[in-house]
């Protein structure tokens, strides 16, 4: 049985199986990954309270991979404070592997930001750590189904951003890796002009870091393309 698949990694948890369901949502089979294990264990009893089979835990996005090595996982749960640049990059690689897999977030910021970091990761749902006991099992069932499953006050929020042309010539001039102050002269303005722009477009784009941005604006399929480095020239 899925339910009591072992775990050999070090980072990996056991999740046993819970003889109580009702199976109604058996073919549904859910991998989690966070970091916080409290947070992990409660999402795993919402769940199979639900009928839905929780194969595997592991505490890392890097172990999603190695951990489902024979395609078990049908939809993917993870906490958002896995994602730093590393496990996104991880994260990167198991929806190119798994790519039918739906990613479902769990996050404990309710923003624009976070809605649109989740997108550009690849997630086609996104509950909030709030209410997760009465949201992630309607998340799952509904992402697994072939939806996307987003907050109601937030949902707006998962088309892609749209961005001045001003924010695309400084994007891709980060893109080409210029400082501040580099861009603040090609473009005849204060530093402060350069920052303002950037913190608006940051926040479009869900990132923090000018490698996230970077990363997020010439992403062939979520992002702007390399096209967006002719604006900046």
């Amino acid at each position: 049985m899925f339910s009591d698949y072992a775990m050999t990694d070090a980072h990996a948890r056991n999740v046993p199986a819970d003889d109580t369901t009702d199976g109604s949502h058996a073919q549904i089979r859910a991998g989690l990954c966070f970091a916080d294990e409290g947070l992990g264990a409660q999402v795993a009893t919402q769940l199979r309270s639900a009928g839905i089979d929780v194969v595997l835990s592991v505490g890392r996005v890097a172990d999603l991979l190695d951990s489902d090595r024979a395609g078990a996982v049908k939809v993917a749960v993870f906490g958002a404070d896995v994602l730093d640049e590393g496990d996104a990059a991880a994260l990167g690689s198991f929806v190119r592997a798994r790519q039918q897999v739906p990613l479902v977030v769990v996050s404990s910021e309710g923003s624009e930001r976070a809605v649109r970091r989740a997108v550009r990761i690849g997630a086609t749902g996104l509950v909030l750590s709030a209410t997760v006991d009465q949201t992630i099992v309607p998340a799952v069932i509904g992402v697994g189904a072939g939806l996307t499953c987003f907050p109601r006050d937030l949902g707006g929020h998962a088309a892609k951003p749209v961005l001045t042309t001003r924010e695309k010539q400084i994007m891709g001039m980060i893109v080409l890796g210029m400082s501040n102050q580099e861009i603040a002269t090609r473009l005849h303005v204060t530093q402060s002009t350069v920052k303002s722009h950037l913190f608006v477009t940051f926040s479009k784009l869900g990132v923090r870091t000018r490698s996230e941005a970077a990363a997020a604006i010439v992403d062939p399929v979520e992002g702007f393309g390399t096209g967006i480095l002719r604006i900046s020239t």
